[in-house]
């Protein structure tokens, strides 16, 4: 049956693509019942517009994939960035170590066939008390070489910084950053709509296939930045209240998080014109209302506010944090 796209909702709610990955695990479907509990799914693409796949959008059960929306509804659903979907967001669970890996930049994009620009960062959603990430270099200007001979030997660590994490914390992956999820971690992951990755280093495991992953140490080598090197943890700055805080600012792309935390009081969340935002619910539970209706938006989902909404109202079933990815500032309002 085809799909009525006669109307665009004031929202959209998410339906994630599951991925299965080798170092994933049960998490995703025990603390968002995403996927089922019998595969390691290690990521849940949440707003996926990518040829490698597709997240669905919609309402009451109707749902259809992401680019089809932005067939029918354009400037409406995306605003200034039609064409084409500017971001990827995922759910990432850890149950063991991700690869050591490197992203390319726009820089490198012209010289490496088939690659993209991925710019990202990560919050964190839970994390157990010994979890951390490694995350650029120990020592700014380490030579490619010593790294090269680091990567083949598998020492690569020795020379990268490891970083505590807790929940709630925001790490900014620019291109070039050598990084690496750890065990135990949960995050949510927002970048640019890429999904070229440089495996420098995997432990010598193999894959779900049983067979070695593929590495890309050349291409690795050549797009890491070993000069300066990105702060580990962004601090957060307090915007329009005590609960609203931008969490990072990129080129392309911007997060800010908001704590609901007195259930009694309705709040509004207004838009920047002509630009989406995507609202994902970190922990607890809200009531989104919009379009006269009333949809819950509960820990680990995700929903698109179109270019053309300019606010929605929420109340807070208990205490409930938003992390709130898009390209342009929102500014909060309670009512009375």
């Amino acid at each position: 049956m085809s799909f009525d796209f006669s109307q665009l909702p004031d929202f959209l709610m998410c339906r994630p693509k599951m991925v299965e990955k080798v170092w994933g695990g049960q998490a995703l479907f025990e603390l968002y019942q995403k996927g089922d509990a019998h595969q390691k799914w290690g990521e849940s693409w949440e707003v996926a517009d990518l040829p490698e796949g597709q997240s669905e959008l919609g309402r009451d059960q109707h749902f259809a994939p992401l680019h089809e929306w932005i067939e029918h509804f354009g400037k409406d659903l995306l605003g200034n960035q039609h064409p084409g979907f500017p971001l990827l967001l995922k759910i990432i669970h850890a149950a063991d170590d991700l690869s050591i890996q490197v992203h390319p930049g726009p820089d490198d994009i012209s010289e490496i066939e088939n690659a993209h620009s991925k710019d990202e960062c990560w919050y964190i959603l839970h994390a157990h008390d010994d979890a951390f990430i490694w995350h650029g270099l120990k020592e700014a200007g380490t030579s490619r070489d010593v790294l090269q001979n680091a990567i083949s030997d598998g020492s690569i660590t020795d020379y990268l910084r490891r970083v505590p994490v807790s929940t709630g914390d925001v790490i900014s992956i620019p291109p070039g950053t050598p990084h690496a999820i750890c065990k135990n971690i949960v995050l949510l992951e927002v970048q640019e709509p890429s999904d070229t990755t440089f495996r420098l280093w995997d432990y010598n495991r193999p894959g779900l296939d049983g067979k070695p992953r593929e590495l890309h140490q050349g291409a690795g080598i050549q797009v890491m930045q070993c000069q300066a090197q990105p702060p580990t943890i962004v601090q957060p700055v307090q915007l329009s209240g005590k609960n609203h805080s931008l969490l990072l600012q990129r080129p392309s792309f911007r997060l800010e998080k908001v704590v609901f935390s007195d259930l009694a009081q309705k709040e509004v969340l207004h838009f920047p014109a002509n630009q989406f935002v995507l609202l994902t619910c970190a922990c607890g539970e809200t009531e989104v209302t919009a379009d006269n209706t009333v949809e819950p938006l509960r820990a680990g989902q995700t929903l698109l506010v179109p270019a053309a909404t300019s606010s929605l109202s929420l109340q807070a079933k208990e205490r409930t944090e938003l992390i709130l990815s898009g390209l342009g500032p929102t500014e909060l309002v309670k009512l009375g």
